[in-house]
């Protein structure tokens, strides 16, 4: 029987992996072949009049290359490079030729292509254009090849403890707990390899470390969550998007801004992006710009703290409850038979902690759909995570949703509960984009959404 299985699976082999090595490729190739400059944020200080111009002269030659940022004068112009506000930035000074600086350190790409606008200028203004790297990379590694190698194995670290740790360790608090002491000796090895051996990473070798380990940390612990309440498929699913998705969309060998567009805010939100932006921040810039990393990876440590939690209160064994006897059919023990005036209620405590374990499940399943709604909408008002408190909000907002929705999947169904949740956060968000003028009020979208909380209803009633 075996034999024959395996003869009919034979010939689907070559194509499974042609379609594997398409998708590699894919993952790979695309974000580098299709590398360039997108609103790459560069400051500019000079005169009002020349920096139009100047802005007119660079959209005609590269249209929608440079995000160009007006700042008073030179010395703001450092001042933004060095809190990475923006990559670099063309001084316009009225008594001699322009000057451009730049911060190899934030990208060498972003660098190299600051200097062809620098070689532009001098063609069009036929002065020579001086280029100043305010913020150089280190002489051992002034490409950033080393930090650019180092997203992968740093990801690969965080999956390998996770694996390992499933495989070897039982208890889930345990597993927890080889993540957490795995992070923390991986981190001290990435700071002493890409640090101290290397030098492809300068600063603090316990900011590197930390950074490093945090990485590893926030990797491993959300895949432990995602085995402990998923299995093995959420943790091969979680693993393939941080190898697949994270690593090639991490931007350090290049720049988020020079990937196709919106993929490289998208990278930012994995591990390998959050950790290689957070390395180069304490590396080079004092933590200048590492609020957003550290929010990134917070966040994932502590949804994978969470859904550990969940799966380890799902694998300790419970006692059955006994089926309510006064349940009126088909409604699932929500409605149920009412006493007589005059007379006792007939239900024993059983039937009362069997309700509550029906009621729970829901009332969670409602909040974390309204906490849906409160995520997407902080999400719109972040502005690609450029504002602190609706990134806080969003952060928050979007790990209680989810670990909500756990939670209310252990008793409801999956499928029940998942339409539920969408249903409720669609309907809250648009809701308040109508409300606050976002989006406009009419009829036809009014009708949709009734029919949406009809539905929500019925599943609801159907349970």
């Amino acid at each position: 029987m075996h034999s024959d299985r395996n003869a009919r699976l034979t010939p689907a082999l070559p194509v499974l992996l042609a379609v594997l090595v398409a998708l590699l490729l894919t993952a790979f190739a695309w974000p580098a072949v299709r590398s360039a400059p997108r609103d790459v944020p560069v400051a500019v200080a000079g005169p009002p009049a020349a920096t139009a111009q100047l802005g007119d002269a660079l959209a005609g030659q590269q249209p929608g290359a440079l995000a160009l940022e007006p700042v008073p004068d030179e010395s703001a112009a450092r001042a933004s490079i060095r809190d990475r506000e923006v990559y670099g930035a063309v001084v316009l000074d009225a008594a001699g030729p322009p000057r451009v600086l730049v911060a190899s350190a934030a990208s060498p790409a972003v660098a190299q292509a600051l200097g062809q606008v620098a070689a532009g200028l001098g063609a069009a203004t036929g002065a020579q254009v001086s280029v100043e790297d305010v913020v150089p990379a280190p002489a051992s590694d002034p490409r950033g090849a080393g930090l650019a190698a180092g997203a992968l194995p740093l990801a690969i670290g965080g999956i390998a403890t996770a694996a390992l740790a499933g495989l070897l360790v039982g208890p889930v608090r345990r597993r927890v707990a080889v993540v957490l002491g795995a992070a923390v000796l991986g981190g001290m090895a990435a700071a002493t390899v890409l640090g101290t051996w290397l030098g492809a990473l300068e600063g603090s070798w316990w900011a590197l470390a930390g950074a490093a380990g945090l990485g590893i940390a926030a990797t491993g612990l959300a895949l432990t969550g995602l085995r402990a309440v998923g299995g093995m498929p959420a943790f091969g699913l979680g693993a393939a998007t941080v190898v697949l998705l994270g690593n090639p969309l991490s931007g350090l060998s290049s720049a988020p801004e020079l990937l196709p567009a919106g993929w490289g805010a998208l990278g930012q939100l994995l591990p390998p992006g959050a950790t290689g932006s957070l390395l180069r921040s304490v590396s080079w810039f004092d933590g200048a710009g590492a609020g957003g990393p550290l929010l990134v990876l917070g966040t994932w440590a502590v949804a994978g703290l969470l859904l550990s939690a969940v799966g380890a209160a799902r694998s300790r064994p419970r006692a059955a409850a006994a089926p309510p006897e006064h349940a009126v059919p088909g409604l699932g023990g929500w409605l149920r038979a009412r006493p007589a005036p005059g007379r006792a209620a007939p239900y024993p405590d059983s039937d009362k902690t069997a309700a509550t374990e029906v009621v729970v499940p829901w009332l969670v399943l409602i909040l974390s759909g309204v906490l849906e709604a409160v995520w997407a909408t902080a999400l719109g008002r972040s502005e690609g995570f450029t504002r602190l408190w609706p990134t806080v909000v969003f952060g928050v907002a979007v790990v209680a949703s989810m670990v909500g929705l756990a939670y209310a999947m252990r008793e409801l169904p999956v499928g029940t509960s998942y339409a539920v949740w969408v249903g409720i956060g669609a309907v809250l968000t648009v809701a308040v984009a109508m409300v606050t003028g976002e989006e406009p009020v009419s009829a036809v979208r009014l009708l949709l959404l009734a029919g949406i909380i009809g539905c929500v209803a019925g599943l609801k009633a159907l349970d």
